[in-house]
């Protein structure tokens, strides 16, 4: 820590104050550990059951599928690239997606909305701390966290342990890597790389890598690299392939995106288009028509609403019996108050009595003169309605949907959302069928440059071996993936048709898409029907017209991707020349045949990995140990480790072994008898007490060193 930065706390400077700024806007803290409880693990990201909650609470009329799907929605974005998925997240909260539902009026296409923007209230927005996300390769701990759209995240400093690289394994703690019941009287004969190397730990036995390595017949560097380069390219060949797969799936996703957004779209522009033609046919006049003579109605039910309480009054005031004066009553205010003088009380109750009469003959002459105007109005709707039906009869539209009107505007309100979506799903679409296509080209790259290096190291195998073994390569030789895909179409003619095949005349994937005729994006019908006139790819497979009709209906255009992404490894072949000239493949061989002929190439090979050889007196003969693998032991010598577990006293004391390892066990477990160099007079005896012919190779190896 620098000077500079010496007391610097993250916490009390950035989150905290960061947390209590948000607090202050409206959010609720939530401690990590309780948000923990809500997740199955750390690597779900996203608070599915609260998403869950408040995707309900703003769309309550979501049923429960429905419901699952915006979940996913924006918790599993399919997506070619991360650029996609963030345009597609986006687009999804701002302005939510589309789903079908019936909700009472018919199944219809209706927006979720994952955000409230008019009213934010109704949103839950809540901060936390040190929010883990478990990832692919760490662990990342977040300094906060919001339960919107916006996030701020923070890499940990935990890494995931290294994984042990590949054809480089670590160094054992033990002097030698032992089996646990290895037989008893085994000896394992350990050549180490060199002799200054005799006493130090070895290294385990690593995976075979999957290619072959070349043989020595060239710099030992130019094989090692020409090894890794085909081992690269594999593992990126495979990678190529779970890449198109994906991204097939991804493409038939788009595929059913586009169809909902285009019938979206398609409705709403429907919509619109009914709304214009009703307002030619004169829907709109009639409309106004209608709206008028509403307004008069409700203005009339209103008026007789008023008539029926006038009455009321009318009928109260003249029941009402107004009590008079008498001249004379002591202590009457009629006699003592000036204003009794001037006003007659009772006059004044008559009068008011007649002006409500008047009223009353004014409201029924009112209502007879609206009556009069809502049948004129209802009589000049009719004429409209006659007329806007016949103009909407000669332009092939239902005059049903006038009832619908409202529904229609609703439509046409969405077309500009719904066009929106449907240029971007088009854009997401040609954007993943281009890449698709760039992938694909890619492997097709990779695949020619896998076979040129395949190439080489067959010819050295050959210029190495002579006529004695052969390789060769069929291309796209191995035809399980193509199996299982036409399988899983279940279509009895087409399996039928793939196993009456020989093996030479199974086609690629790459020969069926060829067979099926080119994609509308690629080349044109004309073209291609002009260039198979005079051909039939299909029947030169051997496909009957019934089965190519029966494959064409199944391939769609999902499945063809499906097939484009697929790929037939080639296939590699080795060859051993018999005594008669002719040559058999490693399948035909006995067990002893195919152990020399691989063997052979494991022992000729630049690989500097460890070799560990089980017991291959077991299937090789001692011309062949003596002839071919004694001589290339000692080439390897100082090169390579070789780790052989035998019985054979010629491979351990004639093998001219660093060092001699024998091995003893019970029922229960194995142990190290003794080991060392060849020298030591207790080796010479437990390799003479245990392994077979130990007498008669001491006596050879005395002919031929002189010890």
């Amino acid at each position: 820590m620098s000077p500079k930065t010496a007391g610097w706390s993250e916490l009390q400077l950035a989150e905290v104050p960061a947390v209590e700024l948000l607090q202050t806007l409206g959010y609720g803290c939530v401690e990590a550990e309780d948000l923990e409880a809500e997740r199955s693990s750390f690597r779900e990201p996203i608070l599915t059951n609260r998403l869950a909650t408040a995707l309900k609470h703003l769309n309550p009329w979501l049923s429960g599928t429905n419901l699952t799907r915006a979940v996913k929605a924006v918790t599993q974005v399919p997506a070619a690239s991360l650029a996609e998925a963030n345009e597609t997240l986006y687009t999804s909260l701002t302005y939510g997606i589309a789903l079908e539902q019936d909700r009472g009026d018919g199944r219809k296409s209706h927006t979720v909305r994952y955000l409230d923007f008019d009213k934010p209230n109704r949103n839950e927005w809540i901060v936390t701390r040190q929010y883990k996300v478990l990832g692919p390769r760490s662990m990342s701990s977040p300094t906060s966290w919001y339960s919107s759209t916006a996030s701020r995240s923070r890499s940990s400093s935990a890494r995931a342990p290294p994984s042990a690289t590949p054809g480089r394994p670590k160094r054992s703690s033990n002097s030698i890597a032992t089996r646990r019941r290895a037989p008893a009287g085994r000896i394992r004969a350990h050549r180490s790389c060199s002799r200054r190397r005799r006493s130090s730990s070895p290294p385990a036995a690593s995976v075979p890598s999957t290619a072959p390595s070349a043989p020595r017949n060239g710099s030992s560097s130019n094989g090692r690299s020409q090894t890794r380069g085909i081992e690269e390219r594999d593992t990126e060949l495979r990678d190529l392939d779970s890449r198109l797969h994906h991204m097939a799936k991804r493409l038939a996703d788009l595929d059913d995106s586009l169809a909902e957004a285009e019938q979206a779209h398609a409705r709403a522009r429907n919509a619109k288009d009914a709304l214009e033609a009703f307002s030619e046919a004169g829907v709109e006049t009639l409309h106004q028509a209608s709206r008028e003579r509403q307004r008069w109605t409700e203005a009339r039910r209103s008026a007789e609403t008023i008539r029926h309480d006038i009455r009321r009054v009318a009928l109260a005031v003249r029941s009402l019996d107004v009590p008079g004066s008498e001249p004379g009553t002591v202590g009457s205010p009629v006699l003592e108050s000036e204003a009794a003088d001037e006003t007659d009380l009772e006059r004044r109750w008559k009068r008011l009595d007649e002006q409500i009469g008047l009223v009353e003959q004014e409201l029924d002459g009112w209502l007879d003169d609206a009556a009069g105007i809502v049948a004129a109005l209802e009589r000049n709707q009719d004429g409209l309605r006659v007329a806007v039906e016949r103009a909407l009869a000669e332009r092939g539209l239902d005059a049903g949907k006038l009832r619908e009107i409202q529904e229609l505007n609703r439509q046409a309100s969405l077309l500009p959302s719904y066009e929106a979506n449907l240029d971007q799903t088009r854009k997401r679409l040609h954007d993943a069928e281009e890449q698709f296509a760039r992938t694909r080209n890619e492997r097709r790259t990779l695949v020619v440059e896998q076979r040129k290096a395949f190439d080489r190291v067959l010819a050295e195998v050959e210029r190495e071996f002579g006529k004695r073994i052969r390789a060769r390569r069929t291309d796209d030789g191995d035809f399980r993936p193509l199996e299982r895909f036409l399988r899983s179409l279940r279509q009895k003619g087409i399996t039928r048709w793939w196993n009456d095949l020989s093996e030479h005349r199974k086609p690629s994937p790459d020969e069926l898409i060829e067979g099926l005729g080119p994609d509308t994006s690629h080349r044109s019908w004309e073209k291609w029907v002009l260039d198979t006139l005079l051909d039939d790819p299909l029947g030169d497979m051997g496909m009957s017209e019934a089965v190519q009709a029966t494959f064409r209906e199944s391939i769609t255009r999902a499945r063809r991707r499906e097939l484009e992404a697929l790929r037939s490894p080639d296939r590699y072949l080795l060859e051993l020349r018999m005594d008669d000239g002719s040559y058999r493949r490693l399948d035909e061989l006995s067990g002893g045949q195919r152990v020399s002929v691989l063997l052979s190439l494991l022992l000729e090979t630049e690989d500097t990995r460890p070799l560990v050889v089980d017991q291959p007196e077991d299937e090789l003969d001692n011309r062949f140990l003596f002839e071919t693998v004694l001589p290339a032991l000692k080439k390897l010598k100082g090169r390579r480790q070789v780790i052989v577990a035998t019985h054979d006293a010629n491979i351990v004391v004639n093998g001219d072994a660093d060092m001699v390892i024998q091995l003893e066990a019970t029922a229960n477990r194995g142990r190290v008898a003794c080991s060392g160099a060849i020298e030591k007079l207790a080796i010479r005896d437990a390799i003479v007490r245990t392994v077979d012919g130990g007498e008669d190779a001491f006596r050879l190896r005395r002919r031929k060193y002189g010890f």
